[in-house]
């Protein structure tokens, strides 16, 4: 009754049986996602299946019904009520804009790398509410992101560099790294992973991992000579939207590269 016209009482209480699903019969050996709201999920209003089926830290944690209502609101004023088939299909309409981290507004340059990156498990933050988004990135740090983006896959080569060792936890980043030939440390046997990253050697990193495609036309930077190791990658790099540049014709390979930097790079080259 508090719902006024639009509550309407059930003559008794049953059970529904779903025995198709988009015209085809139920798998009962499949498994389905059922969207539903965080009432029905949670045991509200005797709805009750749901909450028997899951264990209590599964349950929804929603606890006010703005997106609800959006939605809500949309299919009453906009679509008169009617969903129809154009709208069968995941539209993408509903984007999170909110923070991850408290130092990484939405207006920040980086915003969307960091969130793609955080939301997918890539790079954590330094605490739970900073990511420090100006901080240096260190070689450990960017080939722990690109390991991680890349679902984090372990390898069975042994431990070639010297300043590491198993327990470190950028270790199996810097093996796989190193069986990908995406880095194969600094020299000397040494993966050096407190060093900062330069942007001549993210892009070369990320170039490799690409699985170093023929690149048809050099950088033209000023400041990219012809043979240097980063040369193809950075004009890779360039074509793909990932960087460029600096400003005034120059790539800057040797300028150090910040956390944000860093993920935006790795966002514009995994996330499109």
């Amino acid at each position: 009754e508090a719902y006024g016209k639009n509550w309407f009482r059930a003559e008794s209480l049953g059970r529904v049986t779903i025995n198709e699903i988009n015209s085809k019969p139920v798998d009962t050996g499949a498994l389905y996602a059922v969207i539903t709201s965080n009432a029905n999920y949670n045991g509200m209003d005797s709805s009750y299946i749901f909450k028997e089926a899951v264990e209590d830290n599964d349950r929804c944690a929603i606890t006010t019904a703005i997106v609800r209502d959006v939605v809500w609101m949309y299919v009453n004023e906009a679509l008169n009520n009617y969903v129809s088939a154009e709208y069968q299909a995941p539209q993408n309409r509903i984007t999170c804009v909110g923070r991850v981290f408290d130092d990484v507004p939405a207006d920040h340059f980086a915003f969307d790398a960091i969130s793609w990156a955080a939301e997918n498990g890539i790079a954590a933050g330094v605490t739970e509410t900073t990511f420090e988004p100006a901080r240096i990135c260190t070689r450990a740090e960017a080939v722990g992101y690109l390991w991680m983006a890349n679902g984090a896959p372990i390898s069975a080569e042994p431990l070639m560099f010297s300043d590491l060792t198993e327990d470190d936890a950028i270790t199996p980043a810097a093996v796989w790294a190193s069986e990908m030939g995406i880095s194969n440390g600094t020299g000397n046997g040494k993966f050096s992973p407190d060093m900062a990253m330069t942007r001549g050697q993210i892009v070369t990193m990320l170039y490799r991992a690409a699985g170093m495609p023929e690149v048809k036309d050099a950088s033209g930077f000023d400041d990219v000579a012809e043979g240097m190791y980063y040369a193809d990658a950075a004009a890779w790099a360039v074509a793909q939207g990932i960087t460029n540049g600096v400003g005034d014709n120059k790539f800057a390979p040797d300028v150090i590269c910040t956390h944000a930097e860093i993920i935006t790079m790795l966002y514009r080259e995994l996330a499109k």
